[in-house]
């Protein structure tokens, strides 16, 4: 996470804004614009790119730790998880055909996870509700 405001292209965006880009610890940045609700637009426009970033992701065939971690756990635990990449939820939806798996929590929400708030259900992002039909939208907090 180290370099992820190059990797997003945030540097010429953020030091439009006034803001010191050298050393900046994007987590604490990110938590810090998103509570005091002071920027919005800016907000937005990170969270698009962010999106965008960890969504094109992909897995390799072979088993990784997510794989492990998904297999080693049982169907009453949960993994309380911050990150946006897909990764846990591909190894999730891989391997619910060998085991019971555990519960998944993603507290900053999950690149590949919509909600709708009208029906208060979740499912993959492109695919819609089965209540309603409106397509899932990004929200902050998951549970699988």
């Amino acid at each position: 996470m180290q370099d992820l405001i190059e990797v997003l292209g945030l540097i010429e965006v953020l030091e439009a804004e006034g803001i010191a880009t050298k050393g900046l610890n994007f987590e604490a940045f990110y938590d810090d614009l998103s509570s005091s609700g002071e920027n919005p637009i800016l907000q937005k426009e990170i969270e698009k790119r962010v999106h965008e970033y960890f969504y094109g992701m992909s897995l390799p065939s072979k088993p990784t730790i997510y794989d492990y971690l998904i297999l080693s756990l049982r169907e009453k635990d949960i993994i309380a998880t911050f990150n946006w990449d897909p990764f846990l939820l591909m190894a999730y939806q891989r391997n619910m055909h060998i085991t019971k798996p555990p519960r998944i929590c993603f507290l900053h929400g999950n690149v590949a996870i919509g909600v709708c708030e009208k029906d208060r259900t979740c499912g993959n992002m492109g695919h819609r509700c089965s209540k309603c039909g409106e397509l899932f939208c990004l929200q902050n907090c998951y549970i699988l």
